[in-house]
């Protein structure tokens, strides 16, 4: 209560919105399904006539974090190299958080489906060699290739092409009923309500500093393709060939900013906030999902 009497001291009126129905707001659309990656989980939010779907809300520990975490593993699996006034030395755990956030923006990219499938059996094929095992036949046969990454100052460290592949497939890997990105989405929209699956499906939309990597969304879109095609866990869905992504008028990173600044700009700004007038005589503010809805 403090807080409110605080805001209404300094402010006329105030308005209280969900950051994602805001993204919506840059499409001018009130009906969608957020799918938003960030650096610690991937959340995929329904919202339907400008309301979020609290309790059909999915989420996944996916994000920047776990492809930080596999290239750091990587590079340690693979010995690589730190090249600092022509002596080498490990790599060892000594790569900061925004070493490793540096690596995956500047050199890392997703894959397409097929070069995905193929690199579990490369992966495979590795795990058998270092256990002295025949082993697995795998058909990537050229890599993208190495680059030098200079690393705090006059340091070079000599990331592998196949690196740069790879790391991102942790967003993409299967492991028995947990879910990877795609699985999240289609998962979150087969929590909703039958009559509306169908459109949230055709107007999906991806925010987040992650989703904005070379080749996400041509690969997001071909996973989701395959499993709503292909996988027994999906094959009876109604809405499969249905699945479009928006394109923002923005970059992925602050389409919350730009929704809100769209919406600020608007009629609806007057219509649906509360003055300090009405505050001081109802002693609460209205909840977004109470107010009245006209759409966005």
């Amino acid at each position: 209560m403090l807080l409110k009497s605080v805001l209404f001291f300094k402010v006329q009126s105030l308005l209280l919105v969900p950051n994602h129905v805001m993204v919506l707001a840059t499409l001018g659309i009130n009906t969608g399904l957020v799918l938003d990656v960030g650096y610690k989980e991937a959340t995929a939010i329904p919202i339907v006539e400008s309301v979020t779907l609290l309790d059909l809300v999915k989420f996944a520990p996916l994000g920047s974090k776990s492809i930080h975490y596999r290239i750091n593993d990587e590079l340690i699996q693979r010995n690589a190299i730190i090249l600092e006034n022509g002596q080498e030395s490990p790599v060892g755990d000594s790569l900061s958080e925004t070493i490793l956030e540096d690596i995956k923006i500047k050199t890392c990219f997703v894959t397409t489906i097929e070069r995905g499938s193929h690199l579990v059996y490369q992966k495979l094929s590795d795990e058998a060699k270092s256990q002295k095992q025949p082993p697995v036949e795998c058909s990537i046969t050229r890599p993208p290739p190495a680059v030098r990454f200079p690393v705090e100052g006059n340091k070079l460290l000599k990331i592998p092409g196949s690196l740069r592949e790879s790391v991102c497939e942790v967003l993409f890997e299967m492991y028995g009923e947990e879910h990877t990105l795609p699985t999240l989405v289609i998962d979150a929209i087969l929590s909703c309500p039958v009559d509306c699956r169908r459109q949230l499906a055709s107007n999906i939309v991806l925010v987040g500093g992650t989703v904005m990597l070379p080749g996400f969304k041509h690969r997001l879109f071909q996973e989701i393709k395959h499993l709503t095609t292909n996988s027994e866990r999906y094959k009876q869905l109604s809405f499969a060939g249905d699945f479009k992504f928006h394109k923002l008028p923005c970059k992925e990173n602050y389409g919350n900013w730009l929704g809100a600044s769209i919406f600020a700009t608007s009629d609806l700004l007057l219509m649906r906030s509360i003055t300090s007038e009405q505050y001081k005589a109802s002693q609460r503010v209205t909840d977004w999902s109470s107010c009245w809805n006209p759409g966005l």
